[in-house]
């Protein structure tokens, strides 16, 4: 599984230099309260749950992916 994800993450650092109008990155190292950064978890998940309904129902036109990263760093 790990494998996976680093193989996903670099085909999207490969693309950083050549990233279009149509596409979306963002990076945002910060520091939150406990209370908030579990505010953002939950809406991170039902965001994704969103996702998976929407591309169940979607025929395979395009290939695209998407890396979200909620982790503690420190």
């Amino acid at each position: 599984m790990i494998r996976h994800h680093t193989n996903w993450r670099l085909k999207a650092i490969s693309k950083m230099e050549n990233i279009t109008k149509e596409e979306f990155v963002f990076t945002a190292p910060l520091t939150i309260s406990a209370k908030d950064r579990q505010i953002i978890h939950n809406m991170l998940s039902d965001f994704t749950k969103k996702v998976s309904k929407i591309v169940a129902k979607s025929p395979p036109e395009k290939l695209c992916c998407l890396n979200i990263d909620w982790i503690d760093i420190a």
